[in-house]
C-alpha cells in the first residue's frame, strides 16, 4: 500500500461529501456551498451558486453530477456550470445517488426520498414515492450497477429500491446508521453510531 497524500485547502472549509469518476476527476462538497474539483494535479474551487451547506455529491459522469444539502438544495453540474434545481422541499437533504442511465435519487430528513423526472416541458422535477415507508431521517444512499438503491438512517432503518418500489429491509437493530456500501458481489455493509457495522450477504 502507498502513503497518504495530504492537501490542505486554503479556505479550510469543512467538507462533507466526496465522489469521483477517476483519479483526475473528483468532486468534494461542504459547508457554505463549497464545491472543489480535483483534476489530477490540483484542487480548484467551483462556483456553486449557493451558500447553503452541501452534504453529498454523486454523478454518472463528469458532465452529470448532483450535489445536495440544507434547505432542500439540489445542484446539477453539466460539465461547465453548476445550476440550482427546484426540489420542491425545504428539508435537509443528506444523500444522493444516480442510478445508471436512469433517475437520480435523493434522501433526507424525516424519511424523505425524492426521485428525479421530467415534466411535459422537459424541465427537471422531483417527486416523492406514493407511500413513505419511514419517518426516520435518512443519512446515506448507494446503489449497484443493476440499478438497485439502498438507503440508511435513524432507528436502524435500511430501505431498498428495485427500480419499481421501495421496501424495508429489517435489521433487528435500532441504532442510527450513517453510511452504506454495496460490494461487487452484492454484499451490503452499513455503518452507524457506537461502532455498529451491519453486513447483509446474498
Amino acid at each position: 500500500m502507498g502513503d497518504w497524500t495530504i492537501w490542505r485547502l486554503n479556505t479550510r472549509m469543512n467538507l462533507e461529501g466526496i465522489w469521483g469518476r477517476g483519479p483526475d476527476d473528483i468532486f468534494a462538497v461542504g459547508a457554505g456551498g463549497a464545491i472543489v474539483h480535483f483534476d489530477g494535479v490540483s484542487w480548484e474551487t467551483m462556483d456553486s451558486g449557493t451558500t447553503r451547506s452541501l452534504s453529498a455529491v454523486h454523478g454518472r459522469g463528469s458532465n452529470d453530477v448532483f450535489a445536495v444539502g440544507l434547505g432542500g438544495t439540489i445542484l446539477h453540474f453539466n460539465g461547465i456550470t453548476w445550476r440550482q434545481l427546484d426540489s420542491g422541499v425545504q428539508t435537509a437533504l443528506n444523500g444522493v445517488w444516480g442510478r445508471p442511465g436512469a433517475e437520480t435519487i435523493v434522501v433526507g430528513d424525516g424519511g424523505l426520498v425524492l426521485h428525479s423526472g421530467t415534466d411535459q416541458t422537459g424541465a427537471s422535477n422531483w417527486a416523492a414515492p406514493q407511500t413513505q415507508l419511514t419517518s426516520f431521517s435518512l443519512a446515506g444512499v448507494t446503489g449497484n450497477p443493476e440499478g438497485d438503491v439502498f438507503a440508511v438512517g435513524y432507528n436502524g432503518v435500511v430501505l431498498r429500491f428495485d427500480g419499481q418500489a421501495w421496501d424495508i429491509m429489517p435489521t433487528g437493530h435500532f441504532d442510527p446508521l450513517n453510511a452504506i456500501h454495496v460490494g461487487p458481489c452484492g454484499e451490503i455493509h452499513a455503518a452507524g453510531l457506537w461502532g455498529l457495522i451491519l453486513n447483509y450477504g446474498n
